[in-house]
């Protein structure tokens, strides 16, 4: 062994790089009751499960048909089927934004700002409506496209020590690794070990390169990739051992060890053989892979301590190459638009996330293999890049939605919410206009003041930041194989895309109860009033200024967004609903709606608008008079039209008309998805679901995204890296829970 070769009996120790042993952690699972740690919150979003179409009936009012080919074409009136016009108002129940376009201001560090629309725009009432009808008639999902959810999303890993270091070269024309297993071999589950199978030391020696002057090794500034001859030293932590560079030279000269070594660390010490500390002389490549997290101390040295007798070179096959550049890709994606900003004094992205990169030669990476302890068998599994591991679910989110609820590529798959409200086909030709129209919006105010509150002096009020859909968690957005909650205490893979789980369903929002009281509360006046004062470090009752970003010099930043008013709760907003040829389901479904109320609870909402997670949007629909409905079947539209001195229709729906809609409604749902022995149609999945979150949590937790503390000062994604920790083999995994079963998740997992 050059510079140093040298024959130790084996130890036993622990697989991995394992930290000393920390405080127990509380096994995942039970923990749904009572609270733990500091208390409890909800999550701002859950989901609408959706049940598989495939089994019900075509041509029935839930299953999918052709209106073309059902009496519900445009050309007639049809028998039996009913037109008219229905009269609603919505109640502002918590501040409503929507934004006029284009925006207002675009600062240069691309912070926007918007006004709020003066009237509602009624693309905005009917979005509402066909999101909350396609949720309670399980319809197909009106949006889901192919091309965003068929790519794997990734998954950050636990540090490993399975995984092998190498550099990509070209051979042959060809893309291969050149491995560096310093001193060691693979062994099982890709583990260094000895030549007797015995544990060894880690594959790369360690830079010492964020610690004190006195720790950093001689010639410690070279760059990366930089090739360079190294004086190394073995180091003890625990029970496994890694070698540490001490000096570094160009790779034409020998470097010259200290005088005086650096004092070993806390929790390290130097390995000693016959009272003498063991060295080597090694030639590798330098590399930097960046300040990543706060407490990062070293990089890392590739190297292999007999060039003669290492690993062979390993293929890489297309397909390995191209999953490498997905999870390149899926990096970008997770931190686009300032998205997870590195947080910690010096911590800073890795190249493959500020740069568009592909796996090319030169670069250096992680890899595992099938099979690690044989050679003669191995095979490449996955390629990492040198950075906090991430890998690829093993399915894609497409593949976790059956075909029937998927957006129709054809007029015989539309559901009943493609019939009623309309269907463009996202894959080609095909279009259908839909059953309503909205008239215009109206908006007024009981005690006279304006319905659009602006804010004064020209101030702003800076939003939290929203982010985009965080699918990769797959803890929340995937559910077993009914699409219900998975199992709490599940490895995080265990809890990924895979060929059994289903998604979720429906993404709704809860109705934040604790303010989204009456009015005239003053738990609510206090909450949303004179939103652009900061008072994001108080409490009111307990409960933090979710909807306004935290103070600082980073509060206007490309993430979130400004707005300059909005519609103040109090504002009723009135619009009449068209309808034609609606069979009786159909309107028996819309008038369901317009009692939500009435079976979700009272003060249950629907939610329109920008904001949603903040708290924002809760608007409360109601018919004008629900016992004097201008809607008729087409037999009294043809003998209104054959009554010339008729100056309007006399025909009318009362509120025993309606019962019976509502019921013919309630009955189809529950003919087709009531299995075992389900009477009622509150009581299907997907019902209780939504009417769960439209009357909002039974008990006061606050309601935001996740967190360690009450306070907003702890960010999100520390609750994340809690929850999928793994101390004495156990891990937390809470999963999302289901709507109806929703007691809070614990501050602390």
């Amino acid at each position: 062994m050059p510079g140093g070769s040298r024959q130790r009996p084996g130890r036993g120790r622990p697989q991995g790089n394992q930290r000393p042993q920390g405080r127990q952690q509380r096994q995942g699972g039970g923990q749904r009751h009572g609270d733990q740690g500091n208390g409890r919150f909800h999550n701002p979003y859950t989901f609408v499960p959706t049940p598989d179409r495939s089994e019900i009936a075509k041509g029935s009012f839930p299953g999918d048909c052709n209106p073309l080919e059902n009496a519900e074409d445009h050309s007639r009136l049809w028998p039996g089927r009913y037109t008219g016009t229905l009269d609603f108002k919505m109640s502002v129940v918590t501040p409503v934004f929507i934004s006029k376009t284009p925006e207002r201001t675009i600062a240069e560090d691309g912070h926007k700002t918007y006004d709020c629309v003066d009237q509602v725009p009624t693309t905005a009432v009917k979005g509402m409506l066909r999101s909350a009808y396609e949720a309670i008639t399980n319809s197909r999902y009106g949006v889901f496209n192919e091309a965003q959810h068929s790519r794997r999303l990734g998954l950050r890993l636990p540090a490993e020590a399975g995984v092998v270091p190498a550099r990509v070269i070209r051979k042959n024309g060809a893309l291969h690794l050149k491995l560096f297993c310093g001193e060691s071999r693979i062994g099982r589950r890709g583990m260094p070990v000895d030549s007797r199978e015995n544990s060894a030391p880690q594959y790369a020696a360690w830079i010492p390169t964020y610690v004190e002057p006195d720790q950093l090794p001689r010639g410690n500034n070279f760059a990366h990739g930089a090739e360079v001859a190294a004086r190394i030293v073995l180091c003890r932590h625990g029970n496994w051992e890694f070698w540490r560079v001490v000096a570094m030279a160009p790779v034409s000269e020998t470097p010259v060890t200290p005088p005086q070594l650096p004092r070993p660390g806390q929790r390290w010490s130097y390995e000693q053989k016959n009272g003498e500390r063991i060295f080597a002389t090694v030639k590798g490549y330098v590399v930097r892979s960046g300040k990543l997290i706060q407490n990062k101390h070293d990089e890392r040295l590739f190297f292999n301590i007999d060039p003669q007798d290492c690993e062979p070179d390993v293929p890489i096959p297309p397909t390995m190459e191209e999953e490498y550049n997905l999870l390149l890709a899926d990096y970008r994606t997770t931190h686009a638009d300032g998205a997870f900003p590195p947080i910690g004094r010096g911590v800073q992205h890795g190249r493959h996330i500020e740069q568009d990169m592909q796996l090319s030669e030169g670069d250096f990476v992680y890899a595992s293999f099938h099979n690690p302890e044989n050679p003669g068998q191995r095979t490449l599994a996955k390629i990492f890049p040198v950075q906090i591991s991430r890998d690829l679910h093993e399915e894609k989110p497409w593949n976790c939605l059956p075909d029937s609820l998927r957006s129709a590529k054809h007029m015989e798959e539309l559901s009943p919410a493609d019939r009623l409200f309309g269907w463009v086909n996202q894959n080609g030709k095909g279009a259908w206009r839909g059953k309503v129209r909205i008239s215009t919006t109206t908006m007024e105010r009981e005690d006279g003041r304006e319905p659009l509150e602006r804010f004064p002096s020209g101030r702003t009020l800076p939003l939290a930041i929203l982010g985009a859909p965080k699918p990769a968690q797959a803890r929340f957005y995937l559910g077993d194989s009914a699409g219900l909650a998975q199992e709490d205490g599940r490895k995080k893979r265990d809890a990924g895309y895979q060929g059994n789980k289903r998604l979720r369903g429906r993404k709704v929002y809860w109705r934040p109860r604790h303010v989204a009281l009456a009015n005239e509360d003053n738990r609510t006046n206090q909450y949303w009033q004179e939103p652009w004062n900061d008072r994001t470090s108080d409490s009111v009752n307990g409960y933090h200024q979710e909807y306004r970003q935290m103070r600082g010099p980073d509060k206007r930043t490309k993430q979130n967004r400004s707005i300059t008013g909005w519609i103040r709760p109090g504002t009723v907003i009135r619009f009449s609903l068209r309808v034609e040829n609606l069979a009786p389901e159909e309107l028996g479904g819309l008038l369901q709606l317009a009692n939500l109320e009435e079976w979700a609870g009272q003060g249950a909402t629907l939610r329109i608008g920008m904001g949603k997670p903040l708290g924002m949007g809760c608007v409360r629909l109601e018919l004008e008079d629900e016992n004097s409905l201008s809607v008729g079947t087409a037999e009294q539209w043809i003998q209104y039209y054959c009554s010339f001195d008729a100056e309007s229709p006399a025909f009318k729906l009362d509120k025993s008309d309606s019962d019976v809609l509502k019921r013919a409604f309630a009955t189809a749902l529950v003919t087709a998805y009531g299995a075992n022995g389900t009477a009622d149609w509150k009581e299907l999945p997907f019902v209780k679901s939504f009417a769960a979150a439209a009357y909002g949590p039974q008990d006061e937790y606050a309601v935001h995204y996740p967190r360690r503390t009450p306070s907003r000062k702890s960010p999100s994604y520390s609750w994340f890296v809690e929850n999928d920790s793994t101390r004495d083999g156990r891990t937390p995994g809470l999963s999302l829970p289901n709507a109806w079963q929703d007691s809070g998740l614990p501050y602390n997992p």
